[in-house]
């Protein structure tokens, strides 16, 4: 032990003389050069922050699992961040997780009923699990807050297909290609 002390202490006598040699000023401009000061206090907003960001930009590039993960570290930190439960569903819808994007998304309306999109979401996910009715529902409630998103009539329109409602579907399409489907 005595040893390992002595070479330490040494090696740190030896790379303080050569920073003092290669003119680094003293110990005073050693300390504010190399110095970064304490650790920062644990900060749970810019960890939130950190974890919605890397949540996106995977699920930009298709990394859907580590999405999920972002988005669930996001979700354990700030448990009422309607973002994460949003981010996750989208990721697991892309990974054909459709009983478990479900509710992530309910979870999410829950805490956010004005964002078209998680309708829109929720409703494309309900019609893969062959719930053709739920999701004309949301996508119906998704078309109230934007009716100028044409990808909501072409789920739509799929879905009143699976219901032999052909007209309402033939509408639908219509309305997706003046739309620019």
């Amino acid at each position: 032990m005595e040893n390992k002390l002595t070479a330490g202490l040494i090696g740190f006598a030896a790379a303080a003389a050569l920073l003092l040699a290669e003119g680094c000023g003293g110990p005073e401009e050693m300390w504010r050069k190399y110095d970064h000061g304490p650790k920062p206090a644990y900060n749970a907003a810019s960890e939130v922050d950190q974890a919605k960001m890397n949540g996106r930009e995977a699920l930009t590039r298709g990394k859907n699992l580590q999405a999920v993960k972002w988005f669930t570290l996001l979700i354990s930190v700030d448990g009422s961040n309607y973002e994460g439960y949003s981010g996750r569903g989208q990721a697991l819808f892309l990974m054909s997780e459709y009983e478990k994007c479900l509710a992530d998304f309910d979870k999410a309306l829950g805490m956010n009923s004005s964002d078209y999109k998680l309708f829109g979401f929720r409703g494309q996910a309900k019609y893969r699990v062959n719930h053709s009715a739920g999701a004309i529902e949301d996508l119906t409630q998704a078309m109230k807050l934007n009716a100028n998103a044409g990808w909501l009539y072409e789920t739509r329109a799929k879905a009143y297909d699976a219901l032999g409602m052909i007209d309402k579907a033939r509408e639908d399409r219509k309305k997706f290609d003046e739309l620019g489907g």
